[in-house]
C-alpha cells in the first residue's frame, strides 16, 4: 500500500537522560509538564486537576512531573485523575505510582487496557495494575 508517509529511520532515544524544560502555562488552565521526547497536560479544574498521559515508566519522568506540579503552584495531593491516552509506554508511565501514593483515578480505553496489559514495548514491561 502506498503512502504519503516517508518512513523515519530516527527512533526517538526514549529513556534517555534529559533536562527537563521548565513546566509551562500554555493557556489559561491548560500546561505542559515534559522534556525533548515526552511530556504530559496538567489540565485545572475547579476541584483539582487532572494529568493527560504520565510520560515513561522510569523514576526520571516521574519526578519530572512531581517537580512540574509543584513548580506551577499545584498540590500534588489535589491530582485527580490521570487520562492516559493510549497504551503505549510513554503515555501510561508511572501512573499507578502516582494512584498509590495520591489516590487518583487512572482512565485508558479497553482496547488500549488489553494493549498494556499485553504487548510489552522496547525495554518496557507491560502494566500489572488495574484501570479505574
Amino acid at each position: 500500500m502506498k503512502s504519503w508517509r516517508k518512513p523515519n529511520s530516527v527512533k526517538p532515544p526514549f529513556g534517555s537522560t534529559w533536562t527537563a524544560p521548565p513546566a509551562t502555562r500554555i493557556f489559561d488552565n491548560v500546561s505542559f509538564i515534559g522534556n525533548v521526547i515526552v511530556g504530559c497536560y496538567v489540565v485545572e479544574t475547579g476541584d483539582g486537576f487532572i494529568l493527560i498521559d504520565c510520560m515513561e515508566p522510569d523514576d526520571q519522568s516521574r519526578d519530572t512531573i512531581v517537580q512540574g506540579i509543584s513548580d506551577l503552584g499545584l498540590d500534588i495531593h489535589d491530582l485527580k485523575a490521570i487520562l492516559i491516552s493510549h497504551g503505549h509506554f510513554d503515555h501510561y508511565g508511572q501512573a499507578d505510582w502516582f494512584r498509590r501514593n495520591y489516590g487518583c483515578k487512572l482512565y485508558l480505553g479497553e482496547t488500549d487496557t488489553i494493549l498494556a496489559k499485553t504487548v510489552a514495548l522496547d525495554k518496557w514491561p507491560v502494566i500489572d495494575y488495574d484501570i479505574d
